[in-house]
């Protein structure tokens, strides 16, 4: 693994960490609070986050590896979030 795929890969665990642990902390209060300019709430976007993570980590991990993938576009994936 090259120097800065290491360095991106550190970087993505670092902020994971930092996520789990604010979700973590938030009261039930916070849990249901709007989320800036989207609608959702903390929750729900927190749930969205999750249920994207194993797809994100795969290509991070993909990418690092140097290996060519199948990765979704910019529009492919605005047009699942919408």
């Amino acid at each position: 693994m090259s120097e800065r795929a290491a360095a991106l890969a550190d970087r993505f665990e670092q902020v994971n960490k930092e996520l789990i642990a604010t979700v973590g902390a938030l009261s039930d209060a916070q849990w249901r609070k709007g989320c800036g300019n989207d609608p959702r709430s903390l929750g729900v976007v927190a749930h969205h986050v999750g249920n994207s993570h194993q797809a994100i980590a795969d290509m991070v991990q993909a990418s690092a590896q140097g290996q060519a993938g199948d990765f979704p576009s910019s529009e492919q994936i605005d047009g699942w979030n919408a």
